[in-house]
C-alpha cells in the first residue's frame, strides 16, 4: 500500500514534454511509479482530474536565509508551490560568521527580531540550526562574496591584499567543503563592488576545484552590461567554474539593442565551452536596496561613517553625481518609476513614487532618498524601494530564452508575525502570476516552458540530481493546480495574498499544502552539493 496516490493527472514532468494523463504513488519521500495505478490502493488517494501535477517550484535565486529561521513554515513560498528555495545569493549569506562580520549577519533579523541570537558560524552550524526543529521547504545554500569579504576586511571599501585573499579563500574552501552549492557575488553592491576582476578568479577557483557553481550578481546591466558580462564570462572561463548571472534582463538606460548583443555573447561562451547561463524574473521590475545607488566610497568605515557621509551637504552633491547608481532610471529623472516599498520609519509613505514624495515635502528626489535612509539610522539596509526598470522586449527576450530558469529574487514571508514586518508582493505571487499572465493569458510560454523554467532548468544550474523533474526514485517534491483558475492576488497595496489555485503541496512527501491550508509540516532539507 502506498502512502499517496494521485490518480487522473496532467503530468508535466518538467522536461518540456508535452503532458500526459496518469496517476503517481509516493511512498516515503519519494516517488514509487508513476502510470495507470487505478486499481493500487494507499492511505490517502488524490482525484487530481482536470489539475496538473508538476514538479515542486525551485526558487534559483532568492533571499530567505534569515527568514526562513523567523518563520519555517515558509508561508509566501510553499503557498504558490514552491518547495525549494537557494539562498546566499547577491554576495549575501549568513555564514560563515566571526568577529568582523557578526553584525552584519545580525542585521537580516534585526528588524524582524532585535534580540535575535545568531549562533553558528559555518554552513554544518547553519545546517543544523535549519534542520532543528525543521523548515518546510528544501534550502540550497550558496556562500556569500560580501559575506566574506566583510569577514576578512569589514567594511573596508579597499581592494583585497594577497593575504586577505587567501584568508578568503581558506573560507570558501571551508564552505565547499561543508557543502555550500557555489558562491555568490553582488557587485553593485558594497563592499563586493571594491573586488576587482584578479580578486574574484582567485576567491572562483576553489568553488572550480569542487564543482561549484558561480553566481553571479554582474558589475551593471546598462551602461557598462556587456562589459559586465564578459567579466563573468572571464571568470568562468579562467577558473573553470560554471557560471550563473542572476536577473540578467537590461535595465532602462542601457544602450539601444544591448540585449541581444548579451544573449549572443553568452552563447559564443558556451560553444567554448563555458557552462553559463542565467535566471530572470517574470515582472518588469522588482525591489532592492537603495543603497546601492551610492558611491562606493559612501560605505568605507561602516554604516556610522555611511550616516555621516549622508548628512553632509558637500557628500550629497558627490552622491547625487555618481554615474553607476544601480537603477540609471533615476539619472534620467525617472523618478516616477520608483516607489518606497518598505520603510519601518516612514511607513505611511510606503506605496508612493520618489517623485510623488518629492512634491509633497518639496524636494529633489535624491533628498527624499537621502532623508529616508537617514531616518532608518543603523537599519537603513531594510529600506527597500520597488521599480519598473526593464523594457517589456528585454525581459521577454530573456524569459523565452532557451538558457533562462525564472526566479523570484525575493525571500520567504507571512501576512502575520515579524514577517509581516516586509511586505513584498513579489514573494506572494511569483509562481502564479507566471503561470496567469505568461501562460494563460498571453500564451508566451507553454505551461511545459514555464513549468521546466522554475523545475528542471533550475534544478541542472544547482546540481540537484534528485529532483526537479517526476520520475521514480526521485524525491516527492510535487504540487497539484488548476492551470484554469491560478492567480496572482497580490497589489502594492494588499502585498500579503496567497495565490488562488494551488490545491495541493508535497515536500519530500509530506503533504505541506491541502486545500490552499498549511498542515504546519516541516519536511524540508538543507540541500548540500551532490556527493555530501
Amino acid at each position: 500500500m502506498f502512502d499517496t496516490l494521485i490518480q487522473n493527472a496532467r503530468i508535466v514532468d518538467g522536461t518540456m514534454a508535452p503532458w500526459f494523463k496518469g496517476d503517481l504513488a509516493i511512498e516515503g519521500d519519494k516517488i514509487a511509479v508513476i502510470g495507470n495505478l487505478q486499481h493500487k490502493k494507499a492511505r490517502r488517494v488524490i482525484d487530481a482530474e482536470g489539475l496538473v501535477l508538476c514538479p515542486g517550484f525551485i526558487e534559483i535565486h532568492g533571499h530567505s536565509d534569515a527568514t526562513l529561521l523567523i518563520n519555517r513554515l515558509a508561508e509566501s513560498s510553499v503557498h504558490q508551490g514552491v518547495t525549494t528555495e537557494c539562498i546566499g545569493n547577491c554576495g549575501d549569506s549568513i555564514f560563515p560568521v566571526n568577529s568582523k562580520n557578526h553584525d552584519r549577519v545580525k542585521n537580516h533579523f534585526t528588524s524582524f527580531l532585535p534580540d535575535y541570537d545568531v549562533r553558528w558560524s559555518t554552513l554544518t552550524q547553519l545546517k543544523a540550526v535549519y534542520e532543528d526543529p525543521g523548515i518546510a521547504v528544501n534550502v540550497v545554500p550558496l556562500v556569500g562574496h560580501n559575506t566574506i569579504r566583510a569577514a576578512v576586511k569589514g567594511y573596508s571599501m579597499e581592494p583585497a591584499n594577497p593575504q586577505e585573499i587567501t584568508e578568503m579563500v581558506s573560507l570558501i574552501s571551508q564552505a565547499m567543503v561543508e557543502g555550500a552549492v557555489g558562491f555568490s557575488t553582488g557587485l553593485e553592491y558594497p563592499t563586493g563592488s571594491a573586488a576587482d576582476t584578479r580578486e574574484l578568479i582567485d576567491l572562483v577557483k576553489p568553488v572550480a576545484e569542487y564543482g561549484g557553481l558561480y553566481a553571479t550578481h554582474i558589475r551593471n546591466r546598462d551602461l557598462k552590461y556587456l562589459e559586465a558580462v564578459n567579466e563573468a564570462i572571464e571568470i568562468g572561463q579562467r577558473t573553470g567554474a560554471s557560471v550563473q548571472i542572476s536577473h540578467n534582463v537590461a535595465k532602462i538606460g542601457a544602450p539601444e539593442g544591448i540585449m541581444p548583443k548579451v544573449l549572443e555573447a553568452i552563447e559564443d561562451a558556451r560553444r567554448l565551452g563555458l557552462d553559463i547561463a542565467f535566471d530572470v524574473g517574470a515582472y518588469l521590475g522588482g525591489q532592492t536596496t537603495p543603497l546601492a545607488s551610492l558611491p562606493p566610497w559612501a560605505f568605507e568605515g561602516g554604516p556610522q561613517e555611511t550616516l555621516r557621509r549622508l548628512a553632509d551637504p558637500e557628500c550629497r552633491q558627490k552622491m547625487k553625481a555618481y554615474e553607476y547608481p544601480i537603477w540609471r532610471i533615476i539619472k534620467l529623472n525617472m523618478w516616477g518609476n520608483v516607489r518606497l516599498a518598505v520603510s519601518s520609519k516612514n511607513s505611511h509613505l510606503v506605496g508612493k513614487t520618489f517623485e510623488e514624495i518629492a512634491q509633497e515635502q518639496n524636494k529633489d528626489p535624491y533628498d527624499v532618498l537621502f532623508d529616508l535612509l537617514l531616518d532608518e539610522g543603523i537599519g537603513f539596509f531594510d529600506l527597500m524601494w520597488e521599480g519598473e526598470i526593464y523594457k517589456p522586449e528585454d525581459r521577454d527576450m530573456v524569459l523565452k530564452h532557451r538558457l533562462a530558469s525564472v526566479c523570484c529574487d525575493g525571500r520567504t514571508l507571512a501576512p502575520y508575525g515579524p514577517l509581516s514586518k516586509r511586505n513584498y508582493h513579489h514573494a506572494y505571487s511569483w509562481i502564479s502570476y507566471l503561470l496567469r499572465h505568461h501562460v494563460r493569458e498571453r500564451q508566451f510560454l507553454t505551461l511545459e516552458e514555464a513549468i521546466h523554467k522554475v523545475t528542471a532548468a533550475s534544478a541542472a544550474r544547482l546540481g540537484l540530481v534528485d529532483r526537479g523533474v517526476i520520475k521514480s526514485g526521485l524525491a516527492a517534491d510535487l504540487v497539484i493546480f488548476d492551470p484554469d483558475t491560478i492567480t496572482d492576488r497580490t497589489t502594492l497595496q494588499k502585498p500579503d495574498l496567497y495565490p488562488d489555485g494551488i490545491n495541493y503541496v508535497f515536500v519530500n512527501g509530506q503533504l505541506t499544502i491541502e486545500r490552499n491550508t498549511h498542515t504546519g509540516t516541516l519536511s524540508g532539507k538543507v540541500l548540500l552539493r551532490s556527493g555530501h
